[in-house]
């Protein structure tokens, strides 16, 4: 069976590493063998999202065997969609699945349906933050 949405599994993974992160509160590290571990996610692929992370100014990391990463921004000022777009790029809003400037119909087959999936999709993202997911154990 196929999904009609699928979310790249780089943004998964940024998302759940920042809230795993968050989870450890604010001065407690936690490192990528723990994340990834946790999130079945591959050590190599992680590691190379996080320093992503690092570079937009979300996590800091440091080195060595006490290393690890700890929170640099609040969680509750990084929204899923500026997660989304810091590993993706900007979310455009497509009225069309397949990108057609034409239709070759006179009115949408779909009747806007990717329309509203998409407002939908980026209000969600939008409105949520990193900081809904920690159970308020951040900063402890």
């Amino acid at each position: 069976m196929s999904n009609i949405i699928n979310m790249p599994e780089a943004v998964e993974i940024a998302i759940y590493s920042l809230v795993l992160i968050a989870q450890k509160g604010s001065s407690k590290k936690t490192n990528v063998d723990n994340i990834a571990k946790r999130i079945d996610a591959s050590a190599n692929h992680l590691h190379k999202i996080l320093k992503l992370l690092v570079k937009r100014g979300y996590i800091t990391s440091s080195k060595g065997p006490r290393g690890g990463y700890t929170m640099k921004m609040d969680p509750s000022e990084i929204s899923l969609l500026n997660v989304y777009e810091a590993v993706e790029g900007p979310l455009t809003e497509s009225k069309c699945p397949l990108n057609r400037v034409r239709c070759p119909f006179n009115a949408c087959i779909y009747d806007g349906l990717f329309t509203r999936i998409n407002k939908d999709f980026k209000n969600y993202f939008k409105n949520k933050r990193i900081s809904d997911f920690t159970g308020g154990k951040y900063g402890s």
